[in-house]
């Protein structure tokens, strides 16, 4: 072998090594593409049922919508590329070319139709605010589904209702059964049990990049910010959720840990709604009394991160009145010798459930039987009726309050309960979607809203926001502070 062919030897081995180099450091830096987390999930999972903002994010990542929103928050192309009103109330949604699910098989208009007629049948009585309007689905040919409405609807209003993440696309596998490993969203269930999640990235998707992470892992759990010290770290996690009631020497030292936060603009409210078996004239008298005489700056003691409120949308959203049109009246009250209250365990902490008692119990003189349970279990509690306040926050969105609206009055256990006259909220809420002038439409629902806090059907307390603890490798740019959570598709790694 002469000088020459060893030369070139040693050249196509040097060549070869770098790339075996390159792409063994390409590898590591995929593997490193994982999101690690706990959330307070509901398990079995279901994109249709949204209990906690857990289970919103999860929505969010397992099943698209027909349509989205765009930066400047205006509905954009999901699953479908356009859409158009064909005749008042029958609407038609084009599909983009090429959809796949995720196991690589073609995505027609038949699944989506399939997709849609399931959540009808085992979700229909809570999500009313779509298929109360709807008549009927048809499937003109593979890439095109229409709705046929009762309503008559803008087109506009119409699209904007199947942004919301409870109606994203799933494959239904039977009348009332779905599977969660072949998904229409950014990734699909690799494993999963009731403590934790495995997801991967969806290759078909159709925003799909390799800029998104690879593995996305959940534990059942909540991760005790409070609990970090001086001495501990935070081992585990390479995201954590947690809210804007933070002590500021507690988040300064969770970023002394390598931890930085994402904040949202205020998009949770903190309210008491009553349990069924208050759903009565002296129940609006307890919550109105309470509202009367509660001192909010003592159970919210030793918080920052909040700003008081007695509306359920906080000042800069479309829904906020200027002016609230009634006072809560001074009126006649026998107090209850005691009064149980359920707060979720996942949103209320220690100390502010220590203050919702403490401040009730001193207010009114009443006794309070305080109970913790987890948010998933809220439906079934307001089912069974077996207490008298709920203390809990609730997710309000800046774009599309319509869905915050229909959680609150429309869902088979509403958090807020309708009565009648005035107090008709259900049937006002109705009415008022049918409105084509948007002035007015907005101001019939603040009337709503107020009328719904005056009479004591529901009391807010204050608003405050979500908040992201992520490592340093973790960039959440993308991940605009109205967004209604962080979703996990516009998470980057650095």
């Amino acid at each position: 072998m002469n000088w020459k062919t060893i030369l070139l030897v040693i050249a196509f081995l040097g060549i070869s090594l770098a790339i075996w180099l390159g792409e063994q450091n390409m590898n590591h830096i995929e593997i490193k593409k994982e999101i690690r987390t706990y959330r307070l999930f509901s398990y079995p999972l279901d994109p249709a049922t949204i209990n906690t903002t857990s289970d919103l994010e999860l929505s969010y990542a397992l099943a698209s919508t027909l349509v989205s929103w765009d930066a400047n928050r205006q509905p954009s192309a999901g699953l479908a590329s356009e859409w158009k009103e064909i005749s008042p109330g029958k609407y038609s949604f084009t599909l983009r070319d090429r959809l796949a699910w995720s196991d690589g098989n073609e995505l027609t208009s038949h699944d989506i139709k399939n997709s849609f007629e399931r959540k009808r049948k085992t979700h229909g009585e809570d999500l009313k605010a779509l298929f109360s309007l709807l008549k009927e689905i048809s499937t003109p040919s593979d890439s095109e589904i229409v709705f046929h409405t009762d309503g008559e609807l803008s087109m506009n209003a119409f699209a904007i209702r199947l942004t919301e993440p409870m109606y994203g696309v799933t494959k239904a596998v039977s009348e009332d059964k779905i599977d969660l490993s072949v998904t229409t969203g950014p990734f699909f269930v690799a494993s999963a049990d009731e403590n934790e999640l495995s997801l991967r990235r969806n290759p078909h998707w159709y925003n799909y990049t390799t800029e998104t992470a690879i593995i996305v892992t959940i534990k059942q759990g909540r991760y005790e910010l409070d609990q970090i010290t001086a001495e501990s770290g935070i081992t585990w996690p390479n995201m954590i959720n947690s809210n804007s009631l933070l002590s500021d020497s507690l988040k300064e030292l969770v970023e002394s840990k390598g931890f930085r936060f994402w904040n949202r603009n205020q998009d949770r409210v903190f309210l008491m709604a009553l349990g069924k078996r208050l759903h009565n004239e002296s129940g609006y008298r307890l919550l109105r009394a309470i509202g009367r005489n509660l001192e909010r700056r003592v159970l919210l003691k030793g918080k920052s991160g909040y700003v008081l409120g007695n509306q359920i949308f906080p000042k800069g959203y479309e829904l906020y009145s200027e002016n609230v049109h009634c006072e809560l009246p001074e009126e006649e009250f026998h107090a209850p010798q005691s009064i149980k209250i359920l707060i979720p365990e996942d949103r209320v902490s220690t100390g502010l459930a220590d203050g919702i008692r403490d401040s009730i119990q001193t207010t009114m003189g009443v006794n309070v039987d305080l109970e913790a349970i987890p948010s998933s279990s809220i439906p079934l509690r307001l089912a069974k009726g077996d207490f008298d306040i709920l203390a809990s926050s609730l997710a309000i969105s800046s774009r599309n309050y319509d869905g915050s609206l229909s959680f609150m009055f429309e869902r088979e256990i509403p958090v807020i309960p309708s009565g009648s006259g005035k107090n008709a909220f259900l049937e006002r809420l109705k009415r008022t979607r049918l409105e084509k002038n948007h002035s007015k439409r907005i101001e019939d629902l603040k009337n709503i809203l107020d009328d719904a806090v005056c009479e004591g059907h529901v009391l807010p307390l204050f608003h405050f926001s979500n908040v992201v603890a992520s490592s340093k490798d973790i960039d959440l740019s993308l991940s605009s502070s109205t967004d209604e959570t962080v979703n996990f598709s516009k998470v980057r790694f650095k």
